[in-house]
């Protein structure tokens, strides 16, 4: 011990050790040449995040050599992130707390790949709280734990560093030198980025763009590229020149349209990752999983349906069916749905059937607020959204997600609800990822048997679960439109996938080339074959050859060819129904998207962009009805009629911790004061959607 300044030798020793060694070494030239540190770090930082985001060490190094001003724009972003830490006295902790959120964001784009094919982008952020609950679908409890145990870990080394580090002492033209320098790299970064967004190669796919622009420079794109930019030739004259190619294209399509007592109800059935096997090139299966949907290819009208997204992403699908707007013209990685439409109302599917007299129902099978479907449908002017909160004997398959049979009741309820006809968007979600990759109890066997001997395949238990709920989704349809054959009004029922499920199939595992590509088919009651016949028979019917469509084209093609009356519609289903083959199509619906959401809305009248109001939408079809409240010593016992399994009890300020017994009984287990006031509401969390009255809680 040293009796001068109380310090162990030892230590001493061992500190001078450390100093001198060649580890000492380098962090004593980095501590005295802090730009080269910068320089060094920030290269090295995006390299790993490249490395990670692509799964390959490889990989990230041929993108440093094929794309050298993309990776050079890449470690220029986050170094002048990095950069900001010279402005704070303890640059250290600002440093390292950086670092981490690079690295933690990294890592959290190499998870996500690991089960969907589009990479991290900021929508992500925005939709954390719809991750959070279904977080489970993905990761195991030790995953999550061990994501958990790492956030604490890096929180609690930033505290360790900022109690021993010791602020720099510095005087106020150094300060000033840094922030100048600190602003002219923020200047130069914004400057690359913005020249880069004109010259990047972009393909529309998001997975594409990043592979080609790098992660950091397209995952910062996200954050600022929204919504859909004002075209070159928006104006006045070049609105009213649209609308007179829309009206003359219109008249000259003249067609015999039903009048209103000749109007089917239209029925959209959007199935969660569904896809015909056959498209898989050198998968063999034992059997067919979906026999209906085959037999309907065969003998309706059908097509190939290019979709927005591929693994996942079913709300984009969702909102060019219904809208008939191009997702590829909205901002990198937006979702419209949380949003534009989160605020802004337009014209949509619902809108343009209710001008008909149709009364229009949204219906899905999982929670009211995931991507914010409790706001959106109400913008899309929806009368009423039935979700999963509202349904009673619910199935559910091994992995936690509603099974799709549910869905026949309701829909035959929604038809019986109304004597006019009926607009139902119903949303399936049994097929729905992530996919066991353990799953050895399928009854249909799987084989995969590559063209080229050096490929391999170790997907097949993730294959042979899928197959098990596609089966199943299979047999729902069929249900269903056996139902729908028996019911006296007509029918029109659209079916098709959202997306191509993450299975780790690649463009050219496709015959028909593509991720991109899913199946439609339109069953109509008034023409089709009886279910029954169509099952038995081997052959199809050549009458209707397949006609491919995009997804945002759907509706507006039904519509027409349904022979409803279109003269009421928006501009858009009119853009999509008449001028398709016009080689002014795509600006015309770029003008329009822009028009309607974003402009001063010149073909939406007087009323300009607030011509498209939310609609008054109802949660249910079904009224919540509490009858009485009794009190057992434990619980208060609540009796009425259509509770379900999301029912609680609610007090006017917080929701109760309640028991579902049946349809018909709730128990309730709270301390509340003779003066309370009970009612039964639905609802996703603390999202109310529907209450019943209200009745006294009485005498214990």
């Amino acid at each position: 011990m040293n009796e001068l300044t109380g310090k162990s030798n030892v230590s001493g020793k061992y500190m001078k050790y450390i100093k001198n060694s060649f580890l000492g070494r380098i962090l004593n030239f980095f501590k005295t040449h802090p730009v080269l540190q910068l320089v060094i770090s920030s290269f090295l930082l995006n390299f790993t995040v490249e490395a990670l985001g692509r799964h390959s060490l490889t990989d990230a190094v041929l993108f440093v050599f094929r794309a050298p001003a993309q990776f050079f724009l890449g470690t220029l972003i986050i170094g002048s992130s990095l950069a900001v830490s010279f402005l704070f006295a303890r640059r250290k902790i600002v440093y390292v707390f950086i670092m981490l959120v690079w690295l933690g964001i990294a890592i959290a784009n190499c998870v996500i790949l690991c089960f969907r094919v589009t990479p991290l982008c900021a929508i992500d952020l925005i939709l954390l709280k719809s991750t959070f609950s279904i977080i489970g679908y993905y990761l195991s409890v030790w995953q999550i734990v061990l994501i958990i145990a790492a956030i604490a870990a890096a929180a609690v080394g930033i505290i360790v560093l900022a109690v021993k580090s010791r602020p720099d002492k510095r005087g106020y033209k150094k300060v000033l030198k840094i922030a100048a320098a600190c602003t002219a790299a923020a200047g130069i970064t914004i400057a690359l980025s913005a020249v880069n967004s004109v010259f990047a190669e972009t393909t529309g796919r998001l997975a594409d763009d990043y592979d080609k622009n790098g992660f950091t420079y397209s995952f910062c794109s996200t954050f600022f590229d929204r919504g859909v930019d004002m075209p070159d030739s928006y104006s006045p004259g070049r609105m009213k020149w649209a609308e007179k190619l829309i009206d003359d294209a219109e008249s000259s399509a003249a067609y015999s349209a039903l009048t209103a007592e000749e109007q089917p109800n239209v029925i959209f059935v959007q199935l969660e990752s569904f896809m015909d096997m056959s498209h898989i090139k050198g998968l063999e299966l034992s059997e067919n999983p979906e026999p209906v949907f085959t037999a309907l290819r065969k003998n309706c009208k059908h097509g190939e349906l290019l979709v927005p997204v591929t693994g996942c992403g079913t709300a984009n699908t969702e909102f060019e069916v219904l809208t008939g707007m191009r997702v590829d013209d909205f901002g990198s990685g937006e979702f419209p749905y949380d949003t534009v439409l989160r605020t802004k109302s337009c014209e949509s599917a619902a809108v343009n059937l209710g001008l008909l007299g149709y009364k229009t129902h949204a219906l899905h099978n999982n929670n009211a607020t995931f991507y914010s479907r409790d706001k959106v449908f109400a913008s899309l002017g929806f009368d009423s959204f039935t979700s999963v909160e509202f349904m009673k004997d619910v199935e559910y398959n091994s992995i936690g997600w509603a099974k799709d049979n549910v869905l026949v009741s309701e829909i035959e309820k929604l038809l019986e609800s109304t004597e006019e006809r009926d607009f139902i968007y119903a949303i399936s979600v049994q097929t729905h990822g992530k996919y066991p990759d353990d799953f050895k109890d399928g009854k249909i066997s799987a084989e995969y048997k590559p063209f080229d001997a050096d490929d391999s395949y170790d997907g097949l238990d993730a294959v042979s679960y899928y197959i098990q709920e596609l089966k199943e989704v299979d047999a729902f349809i069929g249900e269903l439109i056996s139902r729908l054959e028996k019911m006296p009004e007509d029918t029109v029922v659209v079916l098709f996938g959202d997306h191509i499920p993450e299975l780790g199939f690649s463009n050219t595992d496709m015959d028909n080339d593509s991720l991109y590509k899913t199946d439609y088919v339109i069953w109509d009651s008034r023409n089709a074959a009886p279910l029954s016949e169509m099952l038995e028979s081997a052959s199809e019917d050549e009458t209707f050859e397949g006609v491919s469509l995009t997804s945002y084209q759907l509706y507006a093609y039904v519509c027409k060819n349904i022979g409803l009356d279109m003269s009421s519609f928006g501009n858009i289903a009119k853009t999509e129904a008449y001028l398709v083959q016009t080689e002014n199509y795509s600006e015309i619906l770029r003008l329009l998207e822009y028009d309607t959401l974003y402009g001063v809305g010149y073909t939406l009248g007087e009323k300009g962009t607030s011509y498209y109001q939310p609609s008054d939408i109802v949660y249910g079809t079904e009224n919540i009805i509490l009858d009485e409240i009794s009190y057992d010593g434990d619980y208060y016992i609540l009796k009425g009629c259509n509770f379900t399994p999301f029912s609680r009890g609610y007090t006017g300020k917080k929701l109760l911790t309640t028991e579902y017994i049946d349809e018909n009984t709730l128990y309730v287990k709270a301390r509340l004061d003779e003066n309370s006031f009970i009612s039964v509401v639905q609802a996703d969390g603390d999202r109310i959607l529907r209450s019943s009255g209200s009745l006294p809680v009485p005498e214990k």
